[in-house]
């Protein structure tokens, strides 16, 4: 399929008298490598499982938009839209993400290695389980210079350091073992959001214990690396001092 043939398509998509679209074109799996996509409006478009590989979205719109499974391989996103896209599981290897707006995209499981994303905006972006090696994080919330709030106001705190709680069990490690040190890949400073990187703690074991019934372990934090999100604390690092029963 063409560039000129998806947009064919997709401009066929009935709409209502206000203009606003009430079904979609299928476009799951698509072919559209290399496709001239410049400025194209493709809100709410379904492309699950296209193939967008070095596809030229440029400052295209792209909010709403269910790309999940796409293979969206050093394809140009720079200043694309894609508030709230499903991304999903998406390929973006490489892809060039400069300003784009990714403000509430899901982007579960999504493989950004090496993916240049220099003053993106990732707020409230669903980045759980995200690969992000060798990612251009400048100007975005993940920026490696960007310091933690230092909200501790919950915290017990003796010294320098702060003392939470949180669960062994470690989705990306399996479990955290006592008397080691460990340190956040990526950390994310995003206030909104309680789906971004980082070390998850509680400031309480009443706390840790509501939020799962799994075995728990004390910690000690630095003080400032903690961050507060809305309803969880998030840091930059932590020493486990322990079980707790």
């Amino acid at each position: 399929m063409t560039a000129k043939e998806l947009l064919d398509r997709y401009a066929a998509g009935e709409r209502d008298l206000t203009g606003a679209y009430l079904t979609r074109a299928d476009l799951s799996g698509a072919n559209l490598t290399e496709a001239d996509l410049f400025r194209a409006d493709l809100t709410g478009a379904y492309l699950a499982c296209a193939d967008l590989t070095s596809a030229d979205l440029t400052s295209a719109n792209l909010a709403g938009a269910n790309l999940a499974g796409a293979d969206l391989t050093s394809a140009n996103l720079a200043g694309a839209n894609l508030f709230r896209a499903d991304l999903t599981s998406a390929n973006l290897t490489c892809a060039y993400l400069a300003c784009a707006d990714l403000t509430s995209a899901d982007l579960t499981s999504a493989n950004l290695a090496g993916a240049n994303l220099f003053r993106a905006d990732l707020t409230s972006a669903n980045l759980t389980c995200a690969y992000l090696a060798g990612a251009n994080l400048a100007g975005t919330v993940l920026d490696p210079v960007n310091k933690p709030n230092g909200n501790i106001e919950e915290f017990k705190r003796r010294g320098k350091y702060v003392y939470g709680y949180r669960t062994r069990a470690a989705g990306h490690i399996g479990e955290y073992q006592d008397g080691r040190n460990y340190n956040a890949d990526y950390f994310s400073t995003c206030p909104e959001t309680d789906c971004h990187p980082g070390l998850y703690v509680w400031p309480t074991v009443e706390q840790a214990k509501s939020y799962s019934g799994d075995p728990l372990i004390k910690v000690r934090i630095p003080a400032w690396a903690v961050h507060k999100t809305p309803t969880k604390w998030r840091c930059v690092e932590f020493y486990v001092m322990g079980g707790v029963k």
